[in-house]
């Protein structure tokens, strides 16, 4: 009796590690700061501006997000892993103006300093507390940072009941806010729509990445992580056929 208890117990030491383990794989790093790659040459670059441009190859998009100003910026991306592309919370439809944004914007009620100990999986993970942390990169100046989306990750949803949300002005949200999300379902939109992308670009991250301000400066912080530029681009996609684009 006693082998079969010690056993038992063995095996729940191992099953609770290999949770805690997940958990621990599928947290973001906080306030990572990786650093944009910096520029040889300016040749193919704008000179002097903040911008994104974008190619397309046959699996998907890959933007540029560039800096060659002399002040050092901040990229939002805290949504970038591939397990977000697909998120509704950030494919936005203005029915009303024909555009389908995918919006890397931060849901600033969502976004958290310190992670939880409760793991939600799927869509819903992205507008649950503790789930999502902050994170940027960095962008000193003449440098950049490429993001890639694939359109099969992408687009995935779209066939399912309520996949997107209704456009809103993420930058309006406090960190005190609950969005009031509305649903739409791809398969009841109407027409061609304009695909836009858009990125969040801060000046300043300092309270942002220092943890304790999320609770001990929340009036700081709260205006902090709202004070950030909404960096958008019109996308044309050739390699990706659905009636809506």
């Amino acid at each position: 009796m006693e082998i079969r208890i010690l056993t038992l117990l063995v095996l729940i030491h191992i099953i609770t590690a290999c949770a805690v383990n997940a958990q621990a794989d599928l947290q973001e790093k906080y306030c990572e700061n990786t650093e944009g790659t910096k520029i040889d040459s300016s040749k193919e670059f704008i000179s002097d501006s903040l911008y994104v441009s974008y190619s397309e190859d046959e699996s998907g998009l890959n933007f540029k997000i560039v800096n060659t100003t002399d002040q050092t910026m901040y990229l939002f991306s805290s949504y970038f892993p591939e397990r977000y592309h697909s998120s509704k919370y950030l494919h936005r439809v203005s029915e009303e103006d024909k555009i389908y944004k995918v919006a890397f914007l931060p849901l600033l009620p969502y976004l958290s300093t310190k992670p939880t100990d409760k793991l939600i999986l799927g869509s819903d993970r992205i507008v649950s507390k503790g789930q999502v942390l902050y994170d940027f990169i960095k962008l000193p100046p003449q440098s950049y940072y490429q993001v890639s989306v694939t359109y099969d990750n992408l687009f995935k949803n779209l066939g399912e009941k309520n996949s997107l949300v209704c456009d809103y002005e993420a930058d309006k949200n406090n960190k005190f806010d609950k969005i009031k999300f509305k649903y739409l379902s791809a398969d009841k939109l109407k027409g061609k729509y304009k695909l836009y992308f858009e990125f969040a670009i801060y000046d300043q991250v300092n309270l942002l990445c220092e943890q304790s301000a999320y609770y001990l400066k929340e009036t700081e912080f709260n205006q902090q992580a709202k004070d950030f530029r909404k960096l958008g681009i019109p996308v044309k996609i050739n390699n990706y056929n659905y009636p809506i684009f």
